[in-house]
Order: structure tokens, then C-alpha cells, then sequence
């Protein structure tokens, strides 16, 4: 028997505006360096978004502080860190 694969959907806002959820091992090594190096927690999920013709990866941190909004650009840099 094979294994079966599921990929999820990318969430469409109309235009090329979407968020595509992505599993850990397909997320850039820089993206992920970014998101950790901030010692903020370990990373729950990732979601590769296109706002504005602007891309950038949405990660999910769970630490100390709760649950954190980390927007880290397709190079690594941390765009901005939020609490939800």
C-alpha cells in the first residue's frame, strides 16, 4: 500500500493575493534561522504569504510569552513580531 499524500489549498483573497500553508522541511533554511534566532520559542507552523505583490513567511512561535506572529521575509530577516 502506498502512503497518501494531502496537500492543503492555498487560501485565496482574490488577485494573486493568498496564504499557502507549508510543512516544516519546505520552508527556506534562512526563513527558519531568521524566525528561531530570535530565541522567541519553537516554530508551530509556517505559512508562505502574498500581500501587495509583497511575499514574505508567517511563523507561528509558541514560547515563554505565549503565541507569537513572526513575519520573516524570503531572505531571513524578521519583519516584525507580534502577539496574538
Amino acid at each position: 500500500m502506498e502512503p497518501a499524500y494531502v496537500y492543503r489549498q492555498p487560501y485565496f483573497y482574490g488577485g494573486s493575493e493568498y496564504d499557502q500553508p507549508l510543512s516544516l522541511s519546505a520552508v527556506p533554511p534562512q526563513v527558519l534561522e531568521g524566525a528561531s534566532c530570535q530565541g522567541l520559542g519553537s516554530i508551530r507552523s509556517v505559512e508562505f504569504v502574498n500581500r501587495n505583490g509583497r511575499e514574505f513567511y508567517r511563523c507561528v512561535v509558541y514560547g515563554a510569552r505565549g503565541l507569537l506572529d513572526v513575519r520573516v521575509d524570503t531572505g531571513g530577516r524578521v519583519l516584525s513580531v507580534e502577539a496574538y
